[in-house]
């Protein structure tokens, strides 16, 4: 099985080794990317910022998004 990209943003350090926990169990082979925030994510995925010498970064398989990553709330985001 190929080892899928997976992007996790989640600001809640118990939520990330809930993840990285579940994923262990499951077996599934994976390399798990985590930021903390919307904003995080998207400087990620362009690869800007702290991201920007990572430019060969993988591309997400599968992104998780908390619900309420700060600075914006994912229930109330419209995008930009």
């Amino acid at each position: 099985m190929r080892q899928l990209t997976v992007l996790l943003v989640e600001d809640n350090p118990r939520d990330v080794r809930l993840t990285q926990r579940a994923f262990k169990q499951a077996g599934l082979p994976h390399d798990l990317r985590v930021v903390r925030d919307g904003d995080e994510a998207l400087a990620y995925l362009h690869h800007e910022g702290a991201n920007k010498e990572a430019g060969t970064a993988p591309r997400p398989d599968v992104t998780f998004f908390d619900l309420n990553p700060p600075p914006m709330g994912g229930m109330s985001y419209s995008g930009r």
